[in-house]
């Protein structure tokens, strides 16, 4: 599975790095040279997935273009799935 991130050494980067460490995950890292060309290929399926700041990403997610599948927050996410809501992530 290839995730793109803005780039090597990012802190998308990092947190994919951490990810994949922790959870033992054999991911394809594919960087890009910031967060647009990234989601533009996540929209035309040229890479799996992305690791990106909410910021970014949040308008594709909102008008259902891309998926969030965890988003790490401190307080309550901006939009919440009920398995979001019953497993704090």
């Amino acid at each position: 599975m290839s995730i793109a991130t803005a780039g090597n050494g990012s802190s998308n980067h990092l947190a994919l790095e951490l990810l994949m460490r922790q959870a033992n995950l054999p991911l394809l890292h594919v960087p890009y040279k910031g967060s647009g060309p990234a989601i533009i290929d996540v929209l035309g399926s040229q890479v799996d997935g992305m690791v990106d700041q909410l910021s970014a990403s949040i308008g594709h997610i909102r008008e259902g273009r891309m998926k969030a599948l965890a988003v790490e927050s401190m307080r309550e996410p901006l939009f919440a799935s009920n398995a979001e809501k019953r497993y704090r992530l």
